[in-house]
């Protein structure tokens, strides 16, 4: 009888372990599992929608970067106000280094030639000033920072024997767009 009992305790022992093994330990593994393989799951549609707002983000950055640079350059190569716009700096800049003008030629005009190319013509000038060596170059060096697109192609100072009041021929080219952006 002893031996039965122990025999029946060891068998009752054996069903609640395997109870206990597949009525709550092995469901809640699975529920587990699950919830791992749905977090898991939740993490990459969340990797995937910052990745897309990232992009979109990007996309948004560059359009913005995009329009600054086209106002820039609508400035900058403005068709507006060409060549008189022009003209009233470079009075402007005369006046602040001193410079005094002998004359401005359109240099297509001379050459009978114009450059042109899809989105911008180039209009050249040949530009003859008197002053000082100092003057000369502090011109030139104000005539290179407007804000519009010149290029000082050439300059020669003639020589004479006043150093303040030195000739001097200067070669720009300023380009601006034939329509706008």
């Amino acid at each position: 009888m002893k031996k039965n009992k122990y025999l029946l305790i060891s068998f009752g022992l054996t069903l609640f372990i395997i109870f206990f093994y597949f009525g709550i330990i092995r469901k809640t593994a699975i529920t587990i599992y699950e919830t791992t393989k749905k977090l898991s799951q939740m993490n990459k549609e969340l990797y995937e929608a910052k990745k897309e707002s990232a992009s979109i983000s990007d996309v948004i950055a560059t359009a913005k970067n995009t329009e600054e640079k086209v106002l820039f350059y609508k400035n900058y190569l403005s068709p507006h106000d060409f060549p008189n716009e022009f003209f009233m700096r470079l009075d402007k800049i005369g006046q602040k280094t001193g410079i005094k003008f002998t004359g401005i030629v359109s240099v297509e005009e001379k050459e009978k030639k114009i450059i042109k190319t899809l989105l911008y013509d180039r209009q050249k000038y040949e530009i003859h000033v008197v002053g000082g060596f100092h003057q000369i170059y502090y011109f030139i060096s104000q005539l290179e920072n407007l804000d519009r697109f010149v290029i000082v192609e050439s300059f020669k100072i003639l020589p004479t024997q006043d150093i303040f009041n030195q000739q001097a021929r200067i070669i720009v080219s300023l380009y601006y767009l034939k329509e706008q952006l």
